[in-house]
């Protein structure tokens, strides 16, 4: 058991050799998962991980059982489900914190598309651009408090020459600059100079504040900070946040919808660690989740990518989550179109920073009130 643990560290290259006390913690927990498998199954991987608890010297492991394909043979990596119920177990062991603001640092990417023609038609050709922001958001704990989204950087870059080429034909049009922000493309006045901040706590006579937002439902953090634990329970809440349309669309609809919700709550969100242990039990039960094996997110880092897709044929969207192979929290969210190996990425979120913080956020000249 003593080389497998060897093996372990050094396939995953663990920085620092385990304490006694942490490998026989590690050699127990692999010896109870040798006696629960079947005598037919070979032994589980094991995916390290280096949970909260290792900044106090402490390290922890995921153990996950091989995927299998219907014809019995041993796949590249675990399963969707026992990825996602291994990242449960560290989740919710991990301590419980506060602060005066939720903190997060992310970059994002959004493609949009436009045209610009004499006569506007549906049928006019657009093209494509790529929108990237480096940004954070300060979310308030006290709704007394204003809450804060602020644009680091912001570039673009066209998803083809092609589409390059079509807007040089249009003329040259000027493209409004947009960032991705809660799931969604927003048009920002004003952040042609960056950096730029905006607040997230203003809405309007129309609209609702704009975050957080959970799917099409606008919360608070306290909703966040009171979603049951019970993933029964959590699940009728999450629920009963879909609106009428996703609702008529049948359970298929309603489960893609829950996996949106999940990655938000899980991704960026003041979301406690039990419920965040409840979530990933949540995805671990949709039939249509799958591994897409080890992966790297948008910013390069190594993790496990799990996801659901609404693919026909080669038509659909592919939405994915990716898992830190280290630590089992979520990295990145990102959604493609196309379902083959040519995918056009439509969107990313990959968050490099989360947590709270006592501090209140440095805002730039440049902002709206």
């Amino acid at each position: 058991m003593i080389d497998e643990l060897e093996t372990v560290k050094a396939f995953y290259r663990q920085p620092a050799p385990l304490e006694p006390e942490s490998a026989a913690r590690m050699r127990g927990r692999l010896e109870e998962a040798a006696r629960r498998r079947r005598p037919r199954i070979r032994k589980p991987l094991v995916l390290g991980l280096t949970a909260g608890v290792a900044a106090a010297g402490v390290a922890a492991v995921m153990v996950v059982s091989p995927a299998r394909s219907p014809d019995g043979q041993k796949q590249a990596g675990p399963s969707a489900r026992n990825l996602l119920l291994a990242a449960a177990h560290e989740s919710e062991n991990a301590a419980q914190t506060d602060g005066r603001y939720w903190h997060v640092r992310s970059e994002s990417m959004g493609v949009g598309e436009m045209s610009v023609t004499e006569h506007d038609t549906d049928s006019a050709p657009m093209f494509r651009y790529q929108e990237i922001c480096t940004s954070q958001r300060w979310v308030a704990r006290s709704p007394r408090q204003p809450s804060w989204w602020i644009v680091d950087r912001q570039s673009r870059r066209w998803v083809s020459p092609s589409d390059e080429a079509l807007w040089r034909r249009q003329g040259s049009p000027d493209i409004p600059p947009g960032c991705r922000r809660g799931g969604y493309m927003d048009q920002v006045t004003g952040a042609e100079r960056t950096p730029y901040a905006q607040r997230l706590d203003r809405g309007s006579d129309d609209e609702p504040a704009p975050f957080p937002k959970v799917g099409t439902k606008t919360v608070s953090v306290e909703d966040i900070l009171r979603l049951p634990s019970d993933p029964g329970r959590l699940k009728e809440v999450l629920y009963g946040w879909q609106d009428a349309f996703v609702a008529s669309g049948g359970e298929e609809a309603r489960q893609s919808a829950l996996f949106d919700q999940a990655s938000t709550l899980l991704l960026d969100l003041p979301t406690p660690p039990k419920v965040r242990a409840a979530l990933y039990r949540l995805l671990a039960d949709l039939p249509t989740a799958r591994t897409s094996d080890r992966v790297r997110d948008p910013l390069g880092r190594a993790g496990w990518g799990v996801e659901m897709n609404s693919c026909d044929g080669h038509e659909g969207t592919r939405n994915q989550i990716i898992l830190d192979e280290r630590t089992g929290r979520l990295l990145a969210t990102q959604t493609f179109q196309g379902c083959r190996d040519h995918r056009l990425r439509l969107a990313y979120t990959a968050v490099t920073k989360s947590g709270w913080s006592g501090e209140l956020p440095r805002l730039p000249k440049n902002r709206a009130e």
